[in-house]
């Protein structure tokens, strides 16, 4: 028997979704919360990238735009 990653996937789904509403409930907001933190983890960098470039260019920024960003990525660092 070939065993390929669908037939696992498959075989996997039917230990994962029980019969319990709690539990499937705990299994989506796992895997969405999963998806999120994948796209802040590759958003950040873009982030950082308009801000060194708003402070390579100083007279088209505002210095409040830059303190928002910099004190709101301190806040996300915080909550790691």
């Amino acid at each position: 028997m070939q065993l390929n990653s669908r037939t696992v996937l498959v075989r996997m789904i039917s230990y994962l979704w029980l019969s319990h509403r709690e539990t499937r409930v705990r299994i989506i907001l796992a895997v969405l919360l999963t998806f999120v933190m994948i796209g802040v983890s590759l958003t950040i960098p873009l982030l950082f990238k308009r801000v060194i470039n708003l402070l390579a260019t100083p007279h088209n920024f505002s210095h409040a735009t830059i303190l928002l960003v910099l004190f709101s990525y301190g806040v996300c660092l915080d909550a790691q």
